[in-house]
């Protein structure tokens, strides 16, 4: 595993939330995304080991991100994801680490149903950025 960098990690994560925030604030959620959302975050929740919640968080977050049509920055998004794979590995090895994760994907998902964006984007930020806290 390669070694960890928390200034890599400050600068990689940055990146992350603003390209999803860009991404939520230019998209368009009908009801079937915000139910496919919901259940996301249920698998998510169910996860039983660090590999399948990294999986199951990158799909939601790839969810809120699916109705964004600029695909270069979709691109560059996953690219980033890949490259915070072992960061998201060495989080997610730790209940304490995202036992709030579930949650904060609700309130994100309960804000786009209530149309009210920014406030999905500070919870999304929110929720990214707390790995850092424990590089």
């Amino acid at each position: 595993m390669p070694e960890l960098n928390n200034e890599e990690a400050q600068n990689l994560y940055e990146l992350v939330v603003s390209l999803e925030s860009l991404a939520i604030r230019n998209s368009v959620f009908s009801e079937k995304t915000i139910k496919k959302l919901e259940t996301a975050n249920k698998i998510f929740k169910n996860a039983s080991d660090e590999i399948q919640r990294i999986n199951a968080d990158i799909d939601f977050h790839n969810l809120l991100t699916s109705n964004y049509k600029n695909p270069i920055a979709l691109k560059i998004l996953s690219d980033l994801k890949t490259r915070i794979f072992f960061y998201e590995v060495d989080f997610m090895s730790k209940r304490e680490n995202y036992a709030d994760s579930d949650d904060e994907h609700q309130q994100i998902i309960g804000h786009i149903r209530n149309d009210n964006l920014e406030h999905a984007c500070q919870v999304l930020k929110e929720n990214w950025l707390k790995v850092l806290d424990y590089q």
